[in-house]
């Protein structure tokens, strides 16, 4: 269960996306689907697509239940569009954890796309994909 205010990590879409992180880190599904809008739609780097807030949460959920012990974290960020109600940021994330018993990890780069709704801001989209990126 979340134990930060929802509203208030919705003000702005830097806290929007922000908080989203932080519940993927601290792996707090409740509050990462908090942070979504229901006609979310997730491109994961392993070529997969989950379209709607509940195909997306049972991706979520999956990773979490399947990995064990952890790690994530974003880097680099850079807004490449904000505006009262749309902004779009990309960057850099890196993983690790245990699956199976082994040793596992993965980086690659991401675009979020968030929408200022009646509720504050939330993420409409979020596009992973495999390799570096850093802004030159």
């Amino acid at each position: 269960r979340s134990s930060y205010s929802v509203s208030a990590m919705t003000g702005t879409a830097a806290a929007c996306l922000a908080a989203f992180e932080a519940a993927l880190a601290r792996t707090d599904l409740g509050g990462a689907m908090a942070l979504l809008s229901d006609d979310v739609l997730f491109f994961y780097s392993n070529g997969s697509a989950h379209f709607g807030k509940v195909a997306v949460r049972a991706a979520v959920k999956s990773n979490f239940d399947s990995i064990k012990d952890d790690t994530y974290a974003a880097h680099d960020h850079v807004w490449l569009a904000l505006s009262d109600t749309a902004a779009a940021c990309t960057f850099s994330f890196a993983w690790t954890g245990t699956l199976d018993g082994k040793p596992v990890e993965g980086r690659g780069r991401g675009t979020t796309v968030l929408r200022r709704e009646a509720g504050g801001w939330r993420i409409v989209h979020e596009h992973l994909s495999q390799g570096r990126w850093k802004m030159p």
